[in-house]
């Protein structure tokens, strides 16, 4: 931004979070994340005005309208958190544990058809990082399909630590990434 949009914005943030009394807004974990944080957009004239045209016009996934009311919220997560990003069609581990949560179907299809066909990118691999199999060997990398990027990324094994007197190990991402 530029100085005098600085100024401006300046000028507008009251407006927009009214009962802010320094640079930063107090919230909890699950408004920021979730259910959102409150902007006042319910002024028809003044600095906030123009700022919330802007948010209307350019609505970012992560700004939704308050219904019935002209203000938003905004969230991290809460555009994903009501979005369907399926189907998968995963291993179940009923047959074989070592495959529980393997990915082999995303949205009907065995293989990503954004990439080349028969190249390493359009491999399905991984889970959807809520389960993993069993870990056999330390040295395995650990794959994640994320739908958002449409690529699996890879974890590898980075040490061991005792949390509460429970054995874990921790994953890193892989520089092959």
């Amino acid at each position: 931004l530029f100085p005098m949009g600085l100024s401006f914005l300046n000028t507008a943030i009251p407006f927009l979070f009214p009962n802010i009394t320094n640079m930063f807004i107090t919230a909890t974990a699950k408004q920021f994340m979730f259910d959102g944080v409150l902007i006042n957009c319910s002024y028809a004239t003044g600095p906030a005005m123009p700022v919330c045209n802007g948010i209307r016009g350019r609505l970012p996934s992560t700004v939704v309208p308050v219904p019935d009311s002209k203000n938003f919220k905004f969230s991290f997560f809460k555009h994903k958190n009501e979005s369907l990003e399926g189907p998968f069609k995963i291993i179940s581990g009923n047959r074989d544990i070592f495959k529980i949560g393997q990915i082999i179907e995303y949205k009907s299809n065995n293989n990503l058809t954004v990439w080349e066909p028969n190249t390493t990118c359009s491999q399905l691999k991984g889970t959807d990082s809520t389960v993993f199999p069993p870990i056999t060997n330390l040295n395995d990398e650990l794959f994640i399909y994320v739908p958002d990027l449409c690529l699996s990324l890879s974890a590898v094994y980075k040490n061991k630590t005792i949390i509460k007197d429970i054995t874990m190990y921790r994953y890193e991402n892989s520089e092959k990434n």
